[in-house]
Parts: C-alpha cells; structure tokens; sequence
C-alpha cells in the first residue's frame, strides 16, 4: 500500500493516525496474479491440404512454452510433448485427418485458451482404418455391456471401386464440413462416454469439445467451442442406431456464448445458441429393417421443414455437412435449426425468455417457459363448437391459418410417425399471442399415396385438436381455401436433395446392408 499520502502537510494528527491503522489492517499489497498467455496458433490454418504439410506454432506471449497434442485430447503442462520446431503432418495412425491442439503457457501464469485446428487429407479419408489409432475395437457401456462392435474402415466396395472411386472423392469438399475434437473418453469411455452410452440425457452427458466449421468451396473455416450431446429419441438406442445425431450447445463456460453470423443461406437469422447435428434414423442406410434401408433417402425431413417455410411459417432451416470425431469421418449429417425458445424468438420476436415451448418427440416436455398457456389452450379447444363465436374465442390463441398449414403440409406428406409425437409448439407470453406448431423429424413421409392422415384424432396433439375444429363451418372453409397452396405448387423448390456424389461418399463409410458385398452402392434418388 502507498503510504505517501501520510507525509502530506495540514493533515491533522487524529486523521493521520487512523489512516497508519487502516493501513497495518489492509496490509501489504496483493500480488496482481499473472496474466494466462496467449494461445498460439498455427502459420498453416486448419483445412483440406492436398499434401502433407509443415507446421509451425507461436504464441504472442513472451517466452512462452508452447505445448501440443495429436490425438485430440486437450494438451497438459509438463504431459503433453513441448513443441520445440516445426510439425511435419499428414494422414497416418489409420486416418486421413489430423487434429492438432496446443496451449501456451508462461512463467507463474495459467494456460492460455486451447487452439485445435484439423487438417484433412482426402486421399487418406478414403483409406481410413477399421482400427485406427485411440479409437475403441468395442463400444461399451456403463453396465459393461458391448454395444457396438465398431468398424472405422470405409467400404473397399466402393472406394475402389473405378466407378465411385473419384466421386467419393470429390465429394469430400462438395458441401462443408464438421470437425468435433474432444478428449476421446468423453466419447467412449464405458462409464462416462456419451457415444457408449448413448440412451443417458442432460447436462451430466455434455462434453466440451472443439467445433470446426470448414468451407472448402469458399476456404473459410470458423471455430468455436461448445457442449456436444447425443440427441434424439428411439435413436439412441444401440440395437437400432450406431450412428448417433448430435447436438451442439454453445454457452459462455466454453467461450463464445453463441454462434454469430448466417449459418443458412436461406435463413436471415445470424444468432444460434445451439445446433443439431441429425444423422437420421427412419428410411435411411443405417436402419436394421432392409425395406426401410432399401427405400434410404436422406431428403424428407428436411424437405417437409423446407415446404413449412416457403409456407410462411418458421421451420427449422438446414444443409448437409461432413462430420468427423477426432479426425476420423464419421458421415454424412444434416445439421438444421432447433425450434426452441431462442428459435421462436429469432423468427417470430420478442426475447427467449418469453416464449412458453412445448414438444412431444419421445413424451410431451415442456422445453422453454411453463405449460400454463397450453393447458389453456386445450381448454379452449374443448370448449370449440360448431359456432363461429367458439371459433373466434380459440383464434385468439391459436393461429388458424398456420395451424391450417400445418395440418395440410403432414396430410398432404402422409406423415405416419406424427402426431402422436414428433411435433414442437410455441406461444409467446404477451398479450394478443397465438400459438405455433412447428415441423419437427418428418422422416415417415412420402411412403405411399394410401397414407391417409386426416383421422389423426390423438387428444392433447395437433390431431386432438384438428379432430374438434374440423366440425366447425368456418374452419373448414378455412381450410379449404389454404388447399390451393399445395394444388398450386406455391410451396416452391425444395432445396435440401443430396446429390449422388455425396450419398456415394455416405454409402461408403456405411456400408448398406442390402448392397451385395461384391456391388457399390448406387446412390438413392428422390
């Protein structure tokens, strides 16, 4: 403490003596703890490389030591390996990617922030290894159960085959990339491993991880850190799925609280506290029953949440990307919007924190706000007759024309997997407000012209309350003036179709079962 201030003249004799006190009380000064370094970075960012590469790191830290990992884990002081000249990367240990993190760290201060970049080397993607370094021969859980018996290796059938060969490649830079980096243990460990045991939810089954997105057509990369968790419902069930969707939380404890800038070219939203990484479940390469594998396509979902859009009506937006875990591919996912609290708010305004979301995808779940409101609405459901009077008392809570569309969009889908779940409402909580049903995991859908849902009737559902309001005059008019929508063909082009190329690259790494051994798989068509 600077005690200068006691020597000044005219400061009477009480005033002195009591600031000697609080002086000898506060005692020396604190040491000002030492600053974390700066984390360093790579002279060559991450991305696809066309050949193997040399690597230099430095952190703008004074004489700070610089220490690295390659096999993504989360680099330790005095564990990890020093870095001391430049790293010589390419494919190896069984993969075609590299992950490579560093830390600084200086003399008396903390580590600085964790840098990961991952540099992809196509050719060698294509020769992955069924074993590759790291990585589990068996998924097991916390009841010792093996799960999974893993297979890394892409399909020989296909990646050498002449016919697919060069496709397969080209297709790993035809649409973006994910690359997740996270300590391995977080994935796989028996007790604590989220992909071992994938049926486990909440926050206690988040794991941090590093988060790449590479644009290789544009040679843009942005990184972020966030929480990774396994989503979804009946997927997650290991004898139905070993391909898990993910879901991307980013909060402040793992740096930015948020991804920022237009992540959908068709969505004006540039704010995104979370993502789902969706790998499909139903009518797709990777079911156990061979006619759902046979009829594979991996367009419908999105395809019923594109329509709901060129609607009018918010829909989750989405786009196809690459997914690799720890520098292995992990295969073709379609990442797309959530529609929660802060999705409502995005599309609809107003903030998250005043908007009431209700699901059913797995049981109803009330997501965001209470379930108050949608009590109510039910409530006033029941109470809808055949009068006019009834009707305009629910249209103060519930938005007819949208629900209309709503109802049209899965009829005219035949969607059989809905909607006695598989459905997401909002409403926000100011006065005046209606409620919402947004698309949500539309798979079951363009299966056959027989599929017949306008006797859904399911209560407490978007069926529930179509069963009441279709013996209404006015509603029914109602809805028969929004059927031009769909006779019209004002839904516009659905955009969200994979092209062969990249379902060959998918196919490769999943092998289709009903594909015979000695045939690659031809891509399927919408």
């Amino acid at each position: 403490m600077n005690l200068s201030f006691l020597h000044q003249k005219k400061r009477g004799p009480a005033i002195t003596l009591l600031l000697m006190v609080l002086a000898f009380v506060a005692g020396p000064a604190t040491p000002t703890a030492a600053q974390a370094a700066t984390a360093p970075e790579p002279d060559v960012p991450g991305g696809f490389k066309s050949q193997n590469i040399r690597v230099s790191l430095a952190s703008p830290t004074p004489d700070a030591r610089i220490h690295y990992t390659l096999d993504g884990s989360p680099p330790v002081p005095g564990v990890s390996p020093e870095y001391s000249q430049p790293l010589d990367l390419g494919p190896t240990s069984g993969r075609g990617a590299v992950t490579l993190r560093a830390i600084a760290v200086s003399d008396g201060g903390p580590p600085s922030d964790v840098a990961t970049h991952t540099y992809l080397f196509p050719e060698g993607i294509l020769n992955q290894s069924s074993t590759p370094a790291g990585f589990p021969a068996a998924w097991v859980d916390s009841r010792g159960r093996s799960t999974v018996t893993a297979d890394y290796e892409m399909d020989p059938n296909v990646v050498e085959d002449p016919n697919y060969a060069t496709m397969a490649l080209e297709a790993l830079t035809s649409i973006p990339t994910v690359s997740l980096v996270t300590d391995i243990a977080g994935l796989f460990d028996r007790r604590t491993g989220i992909y071992s045991n994938p049926e486990q939810y909440g926050e206690l089954w988040e794991r941090p991880t590093s988060v790449e997105f590479l644009y290789p057509q544009e040679g843009r990369r942005v990184h972020l850190n966030a929480g990774l968790r396994i989503q979804g419902g009946t997927s997650r069930i290991p004898d139905k799925a070993h391909k898990h969707s993910l879901r991307l939380l980013f909060k402040s404890e793992y740096g930015a609280s948020r991804l920022d800038g237009q992540f959908f070219p068709d969505s004006p939203v540039e704010r995104f506290d979370t993502l789902v990484l969706d790998a499909g479940l139903n009518l797709v390469w990777i079911h156990p029953e061979e006619a759902q594998r046979n009829a594979g396509q991996y367009v419908r979902d999105q395809v019923v949440a594109d329509w709901q859009n060129a609607m009018g009506h918010p829909a989750p937006h989405g786009r196809w990307f690459h997914v690799y875990l720890n520098g292995l591919y992990w295969g073709l996912f379609g990442v797309h919007e959530r529609p929660d609290d802060q999705f409502a708010a995005s599309y609809l305004g107003g903030a998250k924190e005043e908007w009431d979301i209700v699901k059913n995808t797995t049981g109803f779940e009330v997501v965001a706000g209470t379930r108050t409101e949608w009590d109510a609405l039910l409530t006033r459901v029941a109470a809808t007759g055949t009068d006019a009077a009834s009707l305009a008392n629910l249209e103060t809570v519930l938005d007819l024309t949208a629900f209309a569309d709503y109802l049209l969009l899965n009829f005219y889908a035949g969607n059989t997997d809905w909607p006695h779940h598989n459905w997401y409402a909002g409403r926000r909580r100011v006065p005046g407000a209606q409620w919402r049903f947004f698309s949500w995991d539309a798979e079951h859908v363009f299966k056959n012209l027989q599929d017949n849902r306008t006797t859904a009737n399911e209560p407490a559902t978007p069926g529930g309350i179509w069963n009441v309001l279709r013996r209404n005059p006015e509603f029914r008019q109602l809805f028969a003036d929004r059927v031009p929508i769909v006779s019209e063909g004002k839904w516009g082009p659905a955009e969200a179709f994979a092209s062969d190329r990249i379902l060959i690259r998918h196919g490769a790494e999943y092998k289709p079962p009903s594909v015979d051994s000695d045939q690659a798989p031809a891509a399927s068509r919408p």
